[in-house]
Formats: structure tokens, C-alpha cells, sequence
């Protein structure tokens, strides 16, 4: 007698799953029928807050998370579960291979495609939501424009087309020319490829080798353009206020411009303002573990599948489960005495392996340039070389580095600092500045490693925004 397969259907894109009280939303991608593919392999779904769907793996890494999110209040995991969801149905198996083959980078392949199915999405009836926190988009696009990185400001402005993201990347594009981070030439050419982009799509079920493809090729010329024309703007913006600082006196009078050059970046200040100085980052190798000894499992006597059916006998211990640990940055502020050693490093990364660590240091002139170096990430750490002062004895970058702890995917972000920021210009203003960074990357302040690592380890609250005083 010959079974009769069950035909599998469009529908039912969302399943619920009550676990420890709990309703965890899946996606169902075994719901959809697969084109040219074996769709009777299983798919293992797991919860990640960075989403990516492997189509020959049958891998979906979604944020699980019933509810809106409790920041903003926005459907943040709902968003992208139906943009995932978008991959499985629209995205063809060898895309990878076929923008290959026409000379293309994978990153704006990939982009362009996100486009392409948050367009397909309206067309389907329902539109792609809010991905991001509006705050977390606007403290990634200040990092882009403060480290003079268009490419990827241009790639994630694209991405955000046909999604509840697009307003709040022109709304940050608009701020960032309002406080002098991006020159307004760079931010017409950004809104530019983004209204380009969006009307080649804006059409009746585009298609990954028409749209997807054509727009890549296009979207590759115009992001290396927006990169030469924004450096040339600097370096222009950088002979004229040469030009100016010759012909004046260096000090202004009431109501006149001060001009300032950081390195690459000219940045101008009207009196009573505060000015951050421009930030460098810099990536050494991460070449040492942090803790080898870390246990990355646990034993338990109940299960699914026996890892360890040797301890039947003994414990009954034979299902492996995975150590879950809290994800950690910590920004350590290297001015003065504050900053750590390499031993220091090492005590602490030892307790708390999953750690992102970054140490920033100023010039110790008024709204001079800094750096941040990243000496810690994804379990491994740098050489003790690396592991000091990067930069100056001053602050001077206190805003910058914050508005990169803030765009960190971390559980508790830790701001290791004795408060005292610097810059150009009103220090009034710099410190509203850090109190809104801190209250909008939900960073707490803490003096030393001791209590950073209290607060890590649950010994001390956790308390976002708290720990730093305006005056």
C-alpha cells in the first residue's frame, strides 16, 4: 500500500512553544516548500539576537523572544523572524555562488537581497517591521561616520529599505550633519543610493538575477564613489580650515567660529558648545584564549540524545548541555592612571571569558584625536604588547567610545571610568552628552575591576544609565 504524502503548504509561518512558562515564537521553514531542494530535511532553529539563515545548512538563528522589545516597545524579534522567514521562500539555494561568478562581494549581494525580500514582504501583504532599537541604528551610523566608514553606512541604509528601520536611518543620517559628525555632501550621496536603490526595486515581484543582482552591480560602484567623494570632502574641508587658521588669530571672538583639525576630520564649534575629538579604532589580533579550563558543558540525567551513555553507571549523567553565559562589554577609560594591566586583563578575563574589552585613551589636548582599541572578543585576547594606553593620557573621545559600547550585542555593557570627560568647548554640554549615550546604550558606570566584576557575576545590581553625574 503506497502512503500518500502530506503536500507541505505556504501557510503557518509561526509556532508556538510553551517551555518554562514561557511562549517562545519559532519560525516553521519546514512549512515551505523548497524549490530544487530536499525539503524533507529537518531545520534546527535557535535563538541568536544576530539573525542568519543557512539554506544548505537548514540552519535559522531568529530571536525567539515573544513580546515586543522592552526598550523601545517595538516588535523588534516578530520583524525578523518574518524577514528570515523571506529567505527560505524567496531566496534562490546558490546565490552566493551565482554573485560569484559576476565579481561580486557577498556583504552587498547580501544587502541588496534584504531589499529585495523586504520588498517582496509588502507585496505579500505585510510589511517587515522595526529590526533595531531606533537608538541602537543611530549609535551604529554615528560609529560609521566617525570612523569616515561610508561603505558600510551605505550597505546598512540600503538594507533598511521596505522596513519600519528606513525613516529612522534618514532621521540619524539628518542628526549626524546637525552635530557636525558627517559633511552634508555625504549624507545627500547616502540618501541618494538609498532612493535609487529603493525605486529600482519598488516594482511588481522583483527577482534575485534581475533586481538582486543588477542592483549589487550598481550598489558596488556607487558605495566606492561615496567613499572617494567623502574623503575628498574632509581633505578639502581640511585645506580651507588651514587656509582660515592662517589668515586669523588663533583665538575667535564672541560669536565667531573655532575651527578645529583632527587628523583627518574638521570639525567646527560655536562658542559655549562641547566637541568630542575624532576616534581611531584599532583591531589588533586576538591571537590567546581566555580561559581554556571554562566549562562549555554541563552533565544532566535527563535529556533528548545521550552524549555520554559511559555514565550510566556511575552518575547517570548522559545528556550534554550547552553553558549558557551572559555576553559582556566593558570599555575601560585609560586616561590618567585609569588604565588597566596586562595582569588585570588576564584576572578578568579569566572569571568571565566572554568578554569584549576595549581600552581608549585622548591626545590630553582640548578636543584632540584618540583611539580605541579593541584587546578582547569572542573568547581571545591580544598580545600584552597591545594591552596598555592606546593612544594619549587624556580622554578627549569619551563620546565616541560610548557610542560604540552602546551598539555592542551585549547582555550589561560597563563603562570603566572615574567620570571625568573631556573635549573641546563646554564641558556642561560633553557631560549631557555622556549621561545620553549611557541612558541610550544602557551602559553603567563603575570605577574599578573589582565592581565591574561584582556587577558581571550578579554580586551588585546591574543598573543601566546609573553611576555618572551630569555636574
Amino acid at each position: 500500500m503506497k502512503l500518500k504524502q502530506k503536500k507541505p503548504t505556504r501557510t503557518g509561518s509561526l509556532k508556538l512553544r510553551r517551555r518554562k512558562g514561557k511562549t517562545a515564537v519559532r519560525p516553521v521553514p519546514g512549512a515551505i516548500p523548497l524549490r530544487g531542494r530536499n525539503s524533507m530535511r529537518p531545520w534546527t532553529i535557535k535563538h541568536a539576537p544576530q539573525p542568519a539563515t543557512s539554506l544548505h545548512e537548514h540552519i535559522m538563528q531568529a530571536d525567539l523572544r515573544p513580546g515586543p522589545c522592552p526598550a523601545c516597545g517595538e516588535d523588534h524579534p516578530r520583524a525578523t523572524r518574518l524577514h528570515e522567514m523571506g529567505h527560505v521562500v524567496w531566496t534562490p539555494l546558490n546565490w552566493a555562488d551565482r554573485a560569484q561568478a559576476k565579481g561580486l562581494e557577498e556583504m552587498v549581494t547580501q544587502v541588496c537581497e534584504d531589499a529585495r525580500l523586504n520588498r517582496r514582504h509588502i507585496e505579500a501583504g505585510e510589511r517587515v517591521g522595526q529590526l533595531m532599537c531606533a537608538e541602537q541604528i543611530k549609535q551604529l551610523l554615528m560609529v560609521e561616520a566617525l570612523t569616515s566608514d561610508i561603505k558600510t553606512m551605505g550597505m546598512a541604509a540600503v538594507a533598511s529599505l521596505f522596513t519600519g528601520d528606513e525613516q529612522t536611518v534618514r532621521e540619524g543620517l539628518q542628526e549626524l550633519v546637525a552635530t557636525g559628525m558627517l559633511p552634508a555632501e555625504t549624507r545627500r550621496k547616502v540618501e541618494s543610493i538609498m532612493g535609487t536603490a529603493g525605486s529600482y526595486l519598488d516594482k511588481p515581484t522583483p527577482t534575485f538575477e534581475t533586481e538582486t543582482l543588477n542592483l549589487a552591480q550598481w550598489l558596488t560602484r556607487e558605495l566606492a564613489e561615496a567613499q572617494a567623494e567623502h574623503e575628498a570632502t574632509l581633505a578639502r574641508m581640511g585645506e580651507e580650515a588651514e587656509a582660515a587658521r592662517e589668515g586669523d588669530d588663533e583665538e575667535s571672538e564672541e560669536g565667531e567660529y573655532l575651527v578645529e583639525k583632527d587628523g583627518d576630520k574638521i570639525t567646527e564649534v560655536r562658542d559655549g558648545e562641547g566637541l568630542w575629538g575624532v576616534m581611531t579604532m584599532e583591531y589588533p589580533r586576538l591571537k590567546h584564549p581566555n580561559n581554556l579550563l571554562a566549562r562549555r558543558t554541563v552533565q544532566r540525567d535527563e535529556g533528548v540524545l545521550p552524549m555520554r551513555p559511559d555514565r550510566v553507571l556511575t552518575d547517570g549523567r548522559m545528556f550534554t548541555r550547552k553553558v549558557h553565559r551572559a555576553k559582556l562589554a566593558v570599555l575601560v577609560d585609560c586616561s590618567g592612571s585609569m588604565g588597566w594591566t596586562p595582569e588585570t586583563l588576564h584576572d578578568f578575563l579569566k572569571a568571565l571569558p566572554a568578554t569584549t574589552v576595549g581600552y581608549y585613551s585622548g591626545s590630553y589636548d582640548s578636543g584632540g584625536p584618540g583611539v580605541l582599541r579593541v584587546v578582547a572578543d569572542r573568547g581571545r585576547r591580544c598580545d600584552d604588547e597591545y594591552a596598555c594606553q592606546p593612544h594619549g593620557h587624556g580622554n578627549d573621545v569619551d563620546g565616541p567610545a560610548l557610542a560604540w559600547l552602546g551598539a555592542q550585542k551585549a547582555d550589561m555593557k560597563l563603562w570603566v571610568s572615574d567620570g571625568g570627560v573631556t573635549g573641546a568647548g563646554s564641558t556642561a554640554d560633553l557631560r549631557r552628552e555622556t549621561k545620553r549615550l549611557m541612558k541610550a546604550g544602557r551602559i553603567q558606570m563603575v570605577p574599578d575591576k573589582e565592581t565591574a566584576m561584582a556587577v558581571a557575576q550578579g554580586k551588585r545590581a546591574f543598573e543601566p544609565g546609573r553611576g555618572f553625574h551630569e555636574r
